[in-house]
């Protein structure tokens, strides 16, 4: 995670492009590069995509980041206004509410 957000917050790489991803996942220090890994297990992660859009769909998720708690509350970092400790704050405490 840390190298991703250095590589494009920091170094502006392009989450778009396969060369700058390779870049990140060799900063992370991941053992193949990343565009190797997605061929290797395409299948796995297209069954995995097709799952994650049924419950995104389902919990009516439309922004990213958001975090779903207990599949009844979405949360996203609009509600603090983008403060990150906020947020984690607000995860936490409809987290602790909803047990």
């Amino acid at each position: 995670m840390e190298a991703s957000l250095i590589g494009v917050q920091d170094r502006g790489l392009s989450a778009r492009n396969w060369a700058a991803i390779d870049r990140v996942g060799r900063a992370a220090h991941l053992p193949k590069p990343i565009s190797k890994l997605v061929y290797d297990n395409i299948d796995v992660l297209r069954k995995d995509l097709q799952v994650t859009l049924e419950v995104q769909q389902r919990l009516g998720v439309t922004n990213t980041p958001s975090v779903s708690v207990a599949g009844t509350y979405i949360i996203t970092p609009e509600f603090t206004a983008g403060d990150s400790k906020m947020f984690s704050q607000l995860v936490n405490a409809v987290i602790s509410m909803s047990y």
